[in-house]
């Protein structure tokens, strides 16, 4: 799991947020959000920059996490 949506999992438990409540907060559907912290599908623009902007603190991840994925031709 890549550092960003590890971090994005911690925030999720310390709040106590079910994967529905925190796919409303990025604007996705619940089985989206849960696909993607369950490594079957990769976070998208929309997802990305819901993150960006939510939690600007972890921006370097965000564009890490777009490095490897281009890197590896996801």
């Amino acid at each position: 799991m890549h550092k960003l949506i590890q971090a994005i999992c911690t925030h999720q438990e310390d709040n106590s947020l079910s994967d529905h409540q925190l796919a409303e907060l990025l604007g996705v559907d619940g089985s989206t959000w849960s696909y993607i912290k369950t490594g079957k599908r990769s976070a998208g623009p929309k997802v990305l920059g819901a993150i960006a902007r939510l939690f600007p603190h972890l921006n370097e991840l965000v564009m890490d996490y777009i490095i490897r994925k281009d890197n590896n031709h996801d």
